[in-house]
């Protein structure tokens, strides 16, 4: 039988959740854009670790593809860019990731 509490919707994440992530993810940017892809990783893995079923974790594992990509770990990212579609068919990222225009970043 479930209890009341796990029969409750999911209550949006708090302000500060949000602002951890957008930090975190920010970073990651500011890291790849600047030619640094290993210190990207290390943010977005940083983010999983925090919030691992955030409100942005869609943009977390397409970002991780990209820095895969930048790193040359090609296997790697073909298997993140697999899931990532999988996972968010629907997502306005996933037609980016399987056209190719994100890739060329």
């Amino acid at each position: 039988m479930l209890e009341a509490r796990d029969a409750r919707p999911t209550e949006p994440a708090a302000p500060a959740d949000l602002r951890g992530e957008l930090l975190l993810l920010a970073q990651a940017q500011r890291a790849r854009a600047h030619g640094d892809p290993a210190r990207a990783l290390a943010s977005l893995r940083e983010h999983a670790r925090r919030f691992p079923h955030g409100q942005l974790s869609a943009e977390r594992e397409a970002a991780r593809v990209l820095a895969l990509r930048a790193l040359g770990r090609d296997a790697e990212a073909n298997h993140a860019q697999a899931r990532f579609l999988s996972h968010h068919p629907n997502s306005p990222l996933a037609a980016r990731l399987s056209s190719g225009t994100v890739l060329r970043n």
